[in-house]
């Protein structure tokens, strides 16, 4: 039988770079994103994601709004300084944040 993921639409190789200072939320979404066919690499800092995009040219970026050191937000504006037409999903696990609407 088919898995809950049959139906989805597939990443078909392409790259994403997901960035969460949270262990079990870069494992969840590394595991994931691989079974609906991206190529994923993680990072554990908007710092660490700033640093790999340098030299790793990625299609998306998945950031958490809420990291340690610079947050989602920063992160973003430093990689769209060297790279604005990278796309980018900020994500929060937060219902209730001054910083998400």
């Amino acid at each position: 039988a088919p898995g809950p993921l049959a139906d989805v639409p597939k990443g078909n190789g392409a790259s994403v770079l997901v960035a969460d200072d949270d262990s079990l939320q870069l494992r969840i979404a590394e595991r994931t994103l691989r079974q609906l066919g991206y190529i994923v690499h993680t990072v554990s800092s908007g710092e660490e994601a700033v640093a790999f995009l340098a030299d790793h040219k990625q299609d998306i970026v998945l950031l958490d709004m809420v990291m340690d050191g610079i947050d989602g937000t920063e992160t973003l504006r430093r990689i769209k300084k060297k790279n604005p037409g990278q796309i980018a999903i900020i994500l929060s696990g937060f219902a209730c944040s001054d910083r998400v609407d």
